[in-house]
């Protein structure tokens, strides 16, 4: 049997027989001994089951190639506050606000006596934001559209804008003399202002 087996070993024999041997054996070693290389495994074949678990490690990571969505929330720590601005222009200024409308009525004595006076004083922490005045009576002849005046207005003085609490005093006196009787008086429209 050996000297029948001899006679059939020729150099082609043996080297098909090997080439058998390698096509068949050779995925099966590389298996066994861990070689197996990217030309042995199909593109896009590779699944997370086929990959144990907390076996990628960040050398197998290409530096850079990770975004912030491939991470869980709260998983990345924020960075530092950056440097402050430079702070912006001032806005325009706005009117100021009014609050707490008031009209204020003051009214001097009734009498002939001339001149007369009357001062409208706004409650505390209020000014004046407008004023006005009249007086009334002090007409000879007939009362109404043909009646002549005897008195008349000289002065409505306001306080200024930043006297708390404001006032008005309005002035009147008789240009002609009258024994009629007749007074003077302030108004003041008072507010809050900011």
């Amino acid at each position: 049997m050996p000297e029948e087996l001899r006679s059939c070993l020729t150099y082609a024999n043996v080297m098909a027989t090997v080439a058998v041997f390698v096509a068949l054996g050779g995925t099966s070693y590389a298996v066994v001994s861990g070689s197996i290389g990217s030309r042995e495994i199909k593109n896009n074949s590779v699944r997370t089951k086929d990959i144990r678990n907390n076996d990628i490690r960040s050398k197998d990571v290409r530096n850079g190639s990770l975004l912030a969505e491939d991470f869980k929330a709260g998983q990345l720590r924020p960075g530092s506050p950056g440097t402050t601005g430079a702070q912006g222009a001032t806005g325009a200024q706005g009117a100021p606000g009014v609050s707490g409308l008031q009209r204020v009525f003051a009214t001097s004595a009734i009498n002939s006596d001339s001149p007369k006076s009357a001062t409208a004083t706004c409650p505390a922490g209020k000014r004046v934001i407008g004023s006005g005045g009249q007086h009334v009576g002090g007409v000879s002849g007939s009362e109404g559209p043909n009646g002549l005046t005897d008195v008349v207005i000289d002065q409505i003085a306001p306080s200024d804008e930043n006297t708390i609490p404001g006032t008005v005093t309005v002035s009147a006196f008789e240009e002609e003399a009258t024994a009629a009787s007749w007074s003077v008086n302030a108004f003041a429209l008072c507010a809050n202002v900011s």
